[in-house]
């Protein structure tokens, strides 16, 4: 399994979901499934920036956060979630969480860490990084944004 570490410069929380949000829009296809895992706030935000952004090209999306919405909309293409368990069967998953994804138990095509520089995010990643290489995952790194070298 693939799994993309995508490392943002900035550590502000709108950057993040801004990065998110473009990746759906740039990626959205109805041959792909994507589910976005995040903590209920940030999936919250998401969710309304994607009402935002896709004012002109409407993307297919459910925010389930809550358990009663953990089975709704199953089969919508953009499917945001605060619960891992309920995004089983998509084709990306990306997550925000400081969690790793279990890509064992989970099925895949692909898993995209994003991470920015906000601390705690950024120490998870790093443990992120240590779980994926034991299971022996394809781990890519890419840095999103202008970096200075």
């Amino acid at each position: 399994m693939k799994v993309i570490f995508s490392v943002l410069k900035s550590s502000v929380d709108d950057d993040l979901i801004s990065y998110v949000v473009s990746y759906v829009i740039d990626n959205y296809s109805t041959d792909t499934t994507i589910a976005i895992v995040a903590d209920k706030e940030i999936a919250a935000l998401i969710d309304d920036a994607l009402w935002m952004e896709g004012k002109n090209s409407f993307i297919p999306h459910f925010c389930a956060i809550n358990t009663s919405d953990y089975n709704q909309y199953k089969r919508v293409p953009v499917f945001i979630t605060d619960n891992v368990f309920v995004a089983d069967g998509r084709d990306v998953v990306i997550n925000i969480t400081n969690s790793p994804i279990n890509i064992v138990r989970h099925k895949f095509n692909s898993v995209i860490e994003v991470v920015d520089q906000n601390e705690k995010r950024l120490d998870s990643s790093r443990k992120k990084y240590m779980y994926y290489k034991k299971l022996n995952a394809d781990v890519i790194h890419e840095k999103v944004g202008e970096y200075e070298l």
